[in-house]
């Protein structure tokens, strides 16, 4: 069993307790394949631009490589690759980034951990 039927069978089994239809149609919606919406095509960052994780905890370190080396800036994403990687949070590279005054958009955070709540802006302006 992977991963996603194992998600799958923990999730049927935590909606069966509440309503058994709307389970299976929660199943079959998330686990069919979904057309793409044309006008907003999915990122798919080309396999030598992915950067994988290094050290303990560098994941946002290494999405910031990728999304600066897709700007274009891989001598900033090197550079960033050597200087950080311990276990960061979105403040932590928001704070990198302005310390350095490197420019970037972000949803504005209300709330913290769990009750954070940002605000999707951010991303029709990185559709358009």
């Amino acid at each position: 069993m992977d991963r996603r039927q194992a998600a799958a069978g923990i999730l049927l089994v935590g909606c069966c307790l509440v309503d058994r239809k709307q389970a299976a149609e929660l199943v079959v919606k998330y686990f069919r394949p979904q057309t793409p919406d044309p006008s907003r095509p999915p990122a798919d960052v080309p396999f030598p631009l992915r950067v994988k994780n290094y050290w303990g905890g560098s994941c946002y370190h290494a999405s910031t490589q990728v999304a600066l080396r897709w700007a274009d800036q891989g001598a900033i994403a090197d550079n960033w690759r050597q200087s950080f990687g311990r276990a960061a949070s979105t403040w932590d590279i928001a704070r990198v980034l302005d310390h350095y005054k490197i420019p970037y958009k972000r949803t504005q955070h209300r709330g913290y951990g769990a009750k954070e709540n940002g605000d999707i802006a951010v991303l029709n302006y990185a559709h358009d």
